[in-house]
């Protein structure tokens, strides 16, 4: 099964804004919407679940202290 790296920009954002992960979609037939609702889907889970990481490593270091 074919295999489809998508990379994406955020024009305008700030310019030290960490980069959107890289999503790989499998799929023999998508249409151009599809290939981009997959790709801001996988996007915004991936964010979500970095958010999370992110707000647990802010605990641990508040609870060290």
């Amino acid at each position: 099964m074919p295999a489809i790296a998508v990379c994406s920009q955020v024009f305008g954002g700030l310019p030290d804004a960490p980069q959107l992960p890289e999503v790989l979609l499998h799929s023999q037939h998508l249409t151009i919407a599809e290939l981009i609702q997959r790709s801001v889907e996988a996007q915004i889970h991936e964010l979500q679940i970095q958010h999370q990481m992110d707000a647990q490593q802010v605990r641990r270091a508040l609870e060290e202290v």
